[in-house]
């Protein structure tokens, strides 16, 4: 129900579609925060339990592009929530309401700054370590499987051969 200042202020109609605003936001934020958690889980069993070689994972990745969607995922969980604090605050006090929509707006710049540049170094290493996956005479760095176990070793080129670390 809403309070009294808040139907004062905005009306019945427009103060029940903020609360309904509010609430579905908030509704949304944890379905994307759930979904992002399916798929982490999920690109995490295919790439230890499933996919037997290197070159497959590689393949599965590329063609699946499981950390796209899990930073899509995060990227809406966190909006969504942002907007249902925003519009929460709103209704809960009118006069002061407008405050926590302009702390959520800086708040997702100053993470959209952060994230931005984490994903923009995280994407640089991920190229590099395909480049010495598809190409390992460029690399000092190898990464060689032994036998079925799966484990992997750095394998470091050297002029007079190879050493194993």
């Amino acid at each position: 129900e809403l309070s009294p200042r808040t139907e004062e202020t905005f009306g019945f109609t427009i103060g029940q579609a903020l609360v309904w605003t509010a609430y579905g936001c908030n509704v949304l934020s944890e379905v994307s925060a759930l979904m992002t958690l399916i798929v982490c889980f999920s690109t995490r069993y295919f790439l230890l339990m499933v996919l037997p070689t290197l070159e497959s994972k590689i393949e599965w990745v590329q063609r699946t592009r499981p950390i796209i969607k899990m930073t899509d995922g995060y990227s809406c969980s966190v909006w969504f929530f942002s907007l249902s604090l925003a519009f929460g605050g709103v209704v809960a006090s009118p006069d002061f309401g407008f405050l926590a929509v302009g702390i959520m707006a800086i708040l997702a710049w100053a993470a959209a700054c952060v994230h931005s540049q984490m994903y923009l170094q995280a994407t640089f290493l991920l190229v590099e370590e395909v480049k010495n996956v598809l190409h390992p005479m460029r690399s000092r760095i190898l990464y060689v499987e032994e036998g079925s176990t799966g484990w992997r070793n750095a394998v470091e080129s050297s002029s007079g051969g190879e050493k194993e670390h």
